[in-house]
């Protein structure tokens, strides 16, 4: 009886590894919350944003491709909160469904060229030499173009659609993300763990993706989380000129651009709307982005605390 007791106990002392995880990421999230009411406010944007995102349906009073035929260009009422667009379509319910592709536009292309500039940033940081030389002026390169220049390039090579633009914004960001994390990558290569895990014989890419890389992960984060505000501003803007998801699929951006087909003074509704969508989206990423910098931030962690 006392065997089956004491059993029981250890087998509570040692919980399920996961649950642990999960309570060290939920006590740092709290820490995170509490050390700034404003990034608070811009993760409570942002889940807001995202519940939105995976379920349009749920805020959207219509269909966004439904056709009001009495409706054409109406401003808000109680009916259409945000008014009807050229075609009649009610624009609350796209800016909803548009949530969808523009988070979807932002985060996969964000992922997909941070991981890539992480990767040539971490190498050219550690290996240095000659590679780093040639990776600079090849970055230089790069950044030298205005970046929705070069993303109408790419797109005007490509031709516009979801996956294009996609592309276009993931290459755009990795020059940036590359030249942040080398700079890191740098400073992590003449520590004394580093430098001892070379002189023992460690590979150069063993040392450089188990010891150096795992020490950029938190600018890379940092990086990403203000990258979201620049690719859904950048999807908006292609979209804008037309070069963007193409419609009838709905996004903010080419909702916006949809006011080029007035020949006079667009209804303010169509304008404002959108503009407010993007604006916070953007807001939200940013103060979650400054708000994450301060908490990482090993000089700044004991006066948030």
């Amino acid at each position: 009886m006392l065997g089956s007791d004491t059993s029981e106990e250890s087998a509570q002392k040692k919980e399920n590894p996961l649950i642990n995880l999960c309570r060290s990421w939920a006590s740092s999230f709290w820490r995170f919350i509490r050390s700034s009411p404003i990034g608070a406010f811009g993760v409570f944007l942002l889940i807001l944003l995202g519940i939105i995102g995976l379920a349009p349906g749920l805020f959207a009073p219509y269909d966004p491709d439904k056709i009001f035929f009495d409706s054409l260009k109406t401003p808000p009422d109680s009916e259409h909160w945000a008014g009807t667009d050229f075609l009649a379509r009610d624009s609350l319910s796209r800016i909803f469904y548009g949530a969808r592709i523009t988070l979807i536009v932002a985060i996969i292309s964000i992922f997909i060229g941070d991981v890539l500039g992480f990767i040539w940033g971490v190498a050219t940081g550690y290996l240095g030499k000659k590679f780093d030389l040639i990776s600079q002026r090849i970055l230089d390169m790069f950044i030298a173009f205005p970046t929705i220049i070069l993303a109408l390039l790419i797109l005007a090579a490509l031709g516009a659609g979801l996956f294009t633009i996609i592309a276009a914004i993931a290459l755009i960001r990795i020059p940036s993300t590359a030249r942040v994390i080398r700079s890191v990558a740098l400073s992590v290569k003449e520590t004394q763990f580093v430098e001892a895990a070379s002189a023992i014989g460690a590979s150069e890419l063993r040392v450089m993706f188990r010891h150096v890389a795992p020490q950029c992960f938190a600018p890379l984060l940092i990086v990403a989380s203000a990258g979201l505000g620049s690719a859904i501003f950048t999807e908006a803007a292609l979209s804008f000129l037309g070069m963007g998801v193409p419609p009838p699929t709905p996004t903010w951006g080419n909702m916006l651009g949809g006011v080029l087909n007035e020949l006079f003074q667009p209804p303010w509704w169509l304008v404002i709307f959108p503009g407010v969508a993007i604006t916070l989206t953007v807001l939200a990423f940013n103060l979650f982005g400054d708000a994450l910098r301060d908490y990482l931030d090993p000089r700044l962690r004991g006066r948030l605390d």
